[in-house]
């Protein structure tokens, strides 16, 4: 199942992020992709929930996501999207 949210990195590597949902049900070893709405395309992994964080003074459940890459490693990212079939290039 979907659920929208938006997650913000952080200097140390942290991923957090809040679900806009409150009844929203998420699991620790859920897996965290892109959306397809703002500037990446949908279905890039960004990372695994490592934690679920409920607070019943905060409306939003929180999760901190263990990214899919090391960050600290990493120089250059490429994004490629799929190729569209002649069927979605006629939808658009």
């Amino acid at each position: 199942k979907d659920f929208d949210g938006l997650i913000t990195g952080s200097v140390d590597s942290v991923i957090r992020g809040k679900l806009f949902d409150p009844q929203a049900k998420v699991e620790v070893g859920e897996k965290i992709m892109t959306s397809g709405v703002g500037l990446y395309p949908k279905g890039i992994l960004i990372g695994e929930i490592k934690e679920v964080i409920v607070d019943q003074n905060d409306l939003l459940t929180e999760v901190i996501v263990e990214p899919s890459v090391n960050f600290k490693r990493l120089n250059k990212v490429l994004v490629v999207p799929a190729a569209q079939t002649a069927e979605e290039s006629i939808l658009e």
